[in-house]
Protein backbone atom coordinates (compact mmCIF):
# COMPACT_ATOMS: atom_id res chain seq x y z
CA UNK A 1 0.00 0.00 0.00
CA UNK A 2 1.30 3.59 -0.72
CA UNK A 3 1.19 5.82 2.76
CA UNK A 4 0.66 9.48 2.21
CA UNK A 5 4.17 10.71 2.79
CA UNK A 6 2.04 14.44 3.46
CA UNK A 7 1.27 13.09 7.16
CA UNK A 8 4.13 10.41 7.89
CA UNK A 9 5.78 12.84 10.42
CA UNK A 10 2.20 13.73 12.28
CA UNK A 11 1.51 9.70 12.23
CA UNK A 12 4.86 9.35 14.05
CA UNK A 13 3.88 12.56 16.52
CA UNK A 14 0.58 10.85 16.91
CA UNK A 15 1.85 7.59 17.76
CA UNK A 16 4.84 9.20 20.19
CA UNK A 17 1.71 11.32 21.70
CA UNK A 18 0.15 7.88 22.61
CA UNK A 19 2.73 5.59 23.70
CA UNK A 20 3.48 8.80 25.92
CA UNK A 21 0.16 8.77 27.22
CA UNK A 22 -0.05 5.05 27.80
CA UNK A 23 2.70 5.40 30.30
CA UNK A 24 1.09 8.55 32.03
CA UNK A 25 -1.90 5.95 32.23
CA UNK A 26 -0.43 2.93 33.67
CA UNK A 27 -1.50 3.47 36.86
CA UNK A 28 -5.56 3.98 35.92
CA UNK A 29 -7.31 1.06 37.84
CA UNK A 30 -8.67 -1.55 35.54
CA UNK A 31 -12.21 -1.79 34.54
CA UNK A 32 -14.57 -3.75 37.26
CA UNK A 33 -14.70 -7.64 36.33
CA UNK A 34 -18.79 -8.12 35.59
CA UNK A 35 -19.82 -11.45 37.97
CA UNK A 36 -21.82 -13.85 35.47
CA UNK A 37 -24.39 -16.47 36.59
CA UNK A 38 -24.84 -17.45 32.30
CA UNK A 39 -22.64 -16.56 29.67
CA UNK A 40 -24.68 -14.34 27.05
CA UNK A 41 -25.97 -16.45 24.27
CA UNK A 42 -24.21 -15.78 20.87
CA UNK A 43 -21.35 -16.53 18.93
CA UNK A 44 -17.67 -16.21 20.68
CA UNK A 45 -14.91 -16.14 19.13
CA UNK A 46 -11.27 -16.62 21.54
CA UNK A 47 -9.30 -12.91 20.59
CA UNK A 48 -6.45 -13.56 22.64
CA UNK A 49 -4.54 -15.82 24.96
CA UNK A 50 -2.14 -14.51 27.20
CA UNK A 51 0.16 -11.80 25.32
CA UNK A 52 -1.21 -13.96 21.80
CA UNK A 53 -4.00 -12.51 19.34
CA UNK A 54 -5.86 -14.76 17.20
CA UNK A 55 -6.58 -12.85 13.40
CA UNK A 56 -8.09 -16.33 11.39
CA UNK A 57 -11.14 -18.14 11.76
CA UNK A 58 -9.54 -21.45 12.84
CA UNK A 59 -9.02 -20.66 16.82
CA UNK A 60 -11.46 -22.09 19.49
CA UNK A 61 -15.02 -20.72 18.90
CA UNK A 62 -18.55 -21.71 20.61
CA UNK A 63 -22.24 -20.65 20.17
CA UNK A 64 -24.09 -20.84 23.47
CA UNK A 65 -27.69 -21.28 23.59
CA UNK A 66 -29.21 -21.78 27.17
CA UNK A 67 -27.06 -23.83 29.01
CA UNK A 68 -25.22 -25.87 25.91
CA UNK A 69 -22.26 -24.44 24.15
CA UNK A 70 -21.58 -25.99 20.54
CA UNK A 71 -18.51 -24.46 18.86
CA UNK A 72 -14.88 -26.01 18.01
CA UNK A 73 -11.34 -26.16 19.84
CA UNK A 74 -9.64 -25.30 17.12
CA UNK A 75 -9.12 -28.61 15.87
CA UNK A 76 -12.67 -30.91 16.66
CA UNK A 77 -16.04 -29.62 17.43
CA UNK A 78 -17.32 -29.76 20.58
CA UNK A 79 -20.39 -29.66 22.48
CA UNK A 80 -21.54 -29.98 25.98
CA UNK A 81 -23.78 -28.16 28.50
CA UNK A 82 -22.07 -25.71 31.32
CA UNK A 83 -22.97 -24.24 34.59
CA UNK A 84 -21.53 -20.99 36.51
CA UNK A 85 -21.47 -21.07 40.16
CA UNK A 86 -20.27 -18.19 42.54
CA UNK A 87 -18.02 -17.21 39.18
CA UNK A 88 -16.19 -20.36 38.83
CA UNK A 89 -17.28 -22.22 35.04
CA UNK A 90 -17.37 -25.96 34.41
CA UNK A 91 -18.27 -28.24 31.62
CA UNK A 92 -18.60 -31.55 30.05
CA UNK A 93 -17.50 -31.35 26.49
CA UNK A 94 -17.65 -34.23 24.50
CA UNK A 95 -16.28 -34.03 21.17
CA UNK A 96 -14.89 -35.59 17.49
CA UNK A 97 -11.67 -37.00 17.56
CA UNK A 98 -9.58 -35.44 14.41
CA UNK A 99 -6.04 -35.86 14.18
CA UNK A 100 -4.60 -32.06 13.84
CA UNK A 101 -0.97 -30.53 13.64
CA UNK A 102 1.00 -30.07 17.00
CA UNK A 103 0.26 -26.63 17.20
CA UNK A 104 -3.44 -26.66 16.95
CA UNK A 105 -3.25 -29.72 19.09
CA UNK A 106 -1.96 -28.21 21.93
CA UNK A 107 -4.19 -25.04 21.71
CA UNK A 108 -6.84 -27.21 21.21
CA UNK A 109 -6.21 -28.88 24.22
CA UNK A 110 -5.56 -25.91 26.78
CA UNK A 111 -9.42 -24.80 25.47
CA UNK A 112 -10.79 -28.08 26.85
CA UNK A 113 -8.50 -28.16 29.96
CA UNK A 114 -10.00 -24.43 30.50
CA UNK A 115 -13.66 -25.41 29.84
CA UNK A 116 -13.17 -27.93 32.20
CA UNK A 117 -13.08 -25.48 35.41
CA UNK A 118 -11.81 -21.89 35.15
CA UNK A 119 -13.32 -18.62 36.34
CA UNK A 120 -15.37 -16.35 34.16
CA UNK A 121 -15.86 -12.71 34.23
CA UNK A 122 -17.41 -10.11 31.45
CA UNK A 123 -14.96 -7.07 30.88
CA UNK A 124 -16.62 -4.64 28.83
CA UNK A 125 -17.64 -6.76 25.71
CA UNK A 126 -14.71 -9.32 26.15
CA UNK A 127 -15.86 -13.19 28.07
CA UNK A 128 -12.57 -13.15 30.05
CA UNK A 129 -11.55 -17.36 31.30
CA UNK A 130 -8.82 -17.35 33.73
CA UNK A 131 -6.79 -20.34 33.84
CA UNK A 132 -3.50 -20.99 33.82
CA UNK A 133 -3.27 -18.11 31.30
CA UNK A 134 -6.11 -15.36 30.41
CA UNK A 135 -8.74 -16.08 27.41
CA UNK A 136 -10.49 -13.28 26.14
CA UNK A 137 -13.71 -14.39 23.76
CA UNK A 138 -15.70 -11.50 21.92
CA UNK A 139 -19.14 -12.00 19.83
CA UNK A 140 -18.73 -12.29 16.51
CA UNK A 141 -21.21 -9.31 15.24
CA UNK A 142 -23.12 -8.73 12.15
CA UNK A 143 -20.93 -6.60 9.59
CA UNK A 144 -22.92 -3.89 7.48
CA UNK A 145 -21.76 -3.84 3.87
CA UNK A 146 -21.24 -1.42 1.26
CA UNK A 147 -22.91 -4.10 -1.67
CA UNK A 148 -26.06 -3.78 -2.63
CA UNK A 149 -28.83 -6.01 -1.89
CA UNK A 150 -27.88 -8.15 -4.84
CA UNK A 151 -24.04 -8.18 -3.50
CA UNK A 152 -22.40 -6.21 -5.69
CA UNK A 153 -19.53 -4.01 -4.47
CA UNK A 154 -15.95 -3.95 -3.15
CA UNK A 155 -14.82 -6.48 -0.61
CA UNK A 156 -14.96 -5.33 3.08
CA UNK A 157 -11.68 -4.06 4.18
CA UNK A 158 -10.55 -2.24 1.54
CA UNK A 159 -10.24 1.64 0.49
CA UNK A 160 -13.10 0.96 -1.99
CA UNK A 161 -15.45 -0.37 0.93
CA UNK A 162 -13.91 2.40 3.60
CA UNK A 163 -15.12 4.84 0.57
CA UNK A 164 -18.32 2.92 -0.22
CA UNK A 165 -19.42 3.37 3.68
CA UNK A 166 -18.41 6.99 4.02
CA UNK A 167 -20.81 7.97 1.19
CA UNK A 168 -23.30 6.05 2.39
CA UNK A 169 -23.13 7.53 5.85
CA UNK A 170 -21.91 4.17 7.84
CA UNK A 171 -19.31 5.69 9.80
CA UNK A 172 -18.90 3.16 12.46
CA UNK A 173 -18.67 0.40 9.99
CA UNK A 174 -16.01 2.34 7.95
CA UNK A 175 -14.34 3.19 11.11
CA UNK A 176 -14.13 -0.59 11.78
CA UNK A 177 -12.60 -1.29 8.27
CA UNK A 178 -9.92 1.43 8.51
CA UNK A 179 -9.15 -0.24 11.90
CA UNK A 180 -8.73 -3.44 10.30
CA UNK A 181 -7.07 -2.67 7.80
CA UNK A 182 -4.49 -0.65 10.34
CA UNK A 183 -4.31 -3.63 12.05
CA UNK A 184 -2.74 -5.76 9.34
CA UNK A 185 0.66 -3.88 10.14
CA UNK A 186 0.78 -5.27 13.91
CA UNK A 187 -2.08 -6.69 15.88
CA UNK A 188 -3.90 -8.48 13.20
CA UNK A 189 -7.45 -8.76 14.57
CA UNK A 190 -11.02 -10.28 13.03
CA UNK A 191 -12.90 -7.41 11.39
CA UNK A 192 -16.03 -9.53 13.06
CA UNK A 193 -15.18 -8.56 16.40
CA UNK A 194 -14.02 -5.49 16.49
CA UNK A 195 -16.02 -3.11 18.92
CA UNK A 196 -17.53 0.76 18.49
CA UNK A 197 -15.69 0.63 22.22
CA UNK A 198 -12.39 -0.45 21.85
CA UNK A 199 -9.55 1.86 22.38
CA UNK A 200 -7.66 2.74 19.52
CA UNK A 201 -4.26 1.75 21.08
CA UNK A 202 -5.30 -1.81 20.47
CA UNK A 203 -5.00 -1.56 16.48
CA UNK A 204 -2.42 1.59 16.14
CA UNK A 205 0.62 0.19 17.83
CA UNK A 206 3.43 1.44 15.51
CA UNK A 207 4.04 4.01 12.66
CA UNK A 208 2.50 2.08 10.06
CA UNK A 209 -0.37 1.23 11.13
CA UNK A 210 -1.30 4.98 12.17
CA UNK A 211 -0.34 5.37 8.57
CA UNK A 212 -2.13 2.53 6.97
CA UNK A 213 -5.13 4.55 9.22
CA UNK A 214 -4.65 7.73 7.78
CA UNK A 215 -4.45 6.12 4.64
CA UNK A 216 -7.86 4.48 5.02
CA UNK A 217 -9.41 7.47 6.41
CA UNK A 218 -8.16 10.46 4.05
CA UNK A 219 -9.71 8.00 0.98
CA UNK A 220 -13.03 7.46 2.58
CA UNK A 221 -13.42 11.13 3.96
CA UNK A 222 -12.21 12.02 0.74
CA UNK A 223 -14.78 10.08 -1.49
CA UNK A 224 -17.53 12.18 0.10
CA UNK A 225 -16.04 15.55 0.67
CA UNK A 226 -14.18 15.31 -2.85
CA UNK A 227 -12.48 18.47 -2.51
CA UNK A 228 -9.99 17.93 0.23
CA UNK A 229 -7.06 18.62 -0.41
CA UNK A 230 -4.03 16.31 1.21
CA UNK A 231 -2.82 19.84 2.98
CA UNK A 232 -6.29 19.86 4.41
CA UNK A 233 -6.25 16.35 6.03
CA UNK A 234 -2.66 16.77 7.54
CA UNK A 235 -3.93 19.64 9.64
CA UNK A 236 -7.42 18.02 10.49
CA UNK A 237 -5.13 14.77 11.66
CA UNK A 238 -3.54 16.79 14.37
CA UNK A 239 -6.92 17.33 15.77
CA UNK A 240 -7.68 13.38 15.40
CA UNK A 241 -8.57 11.31 18.76
CA UNK A 242 -5.47 9.83 18.87
CA UNK A 243 -5.83 7.27 21.84
CA UNK A 244 -9.23 7.35 22.04
CA UNK A 245 -12.34 4.99 21.27
CA UNK A 246 -13.15 3.49 17.75
CA UNK A 247 -16.51 5.49 18.20
CA UNK A 248 -14.48 8.94 18.91
CA UNK A 249 -12.70 8.37 15.62
CA UNK A 250 -15.98 7.59 13.57
CA UNK A 251 -17.20 10.57 15.11
CA UNK A 252 -13.98 12.46 13.66
CA UNK A 253 -14.52 10.97 10.46
CA UNK A 254 -18.24 12.41 10.45
CA UNK A 255 -16.78 15.88 11.42
CA UNK A 256 -14.60 15.51 8.43
CA UNK A 257 -16.98 14.86 5.52
CA UNK A 258 -19.28 18.16 7.02
CA UNK A 259 -16.58 20.35 8.86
Amino acid sequence: MKYLTAVTALTATLYLSACQSDEQDSSTPPTAHAALTEIPAGDWLLVQKAQQRFSGEEQPQFVVNADEIVGSDGCNRVKGNYQIVQGRFSSELMGTRKACEPSKMALANAFNQLMTDSQVTLVQQDLVFSGEEEWRFRLRQPQESAADSQGHGPDSGTLESIGALVWQEKYQQATKEAFWLASQNGAPAPLSTISMNDAASLYLINEHSFMALSDALYAGVKRKHNSLSTAQWQKAWINAPQDGSLQQWADFVQQQVAP
